[in-house]
């Protein structure tokens, strides 16, 4: 009883994890996306 909880502890952490490096990548890509477009706007 106890080690599921623990387990069920652990796996939310871990869910949390990875919904913070999914935003992150996300944001990362959108950071890519403005600064291409910012080199179009420079380079016209």
């Amino acid at each position: 009883e106890e080690s599921l909880s623990e387990y069920q502890d652990i796996a939310g952490r871990v869910d949390g994890l990875i919904n913070q490096l999914r935003e992150a990548l996300r944001l990362d890509g959108e950071e890519r996306k403005l600064r291409a477009q910012i080199r179009q706007v420079q380079g016209e």
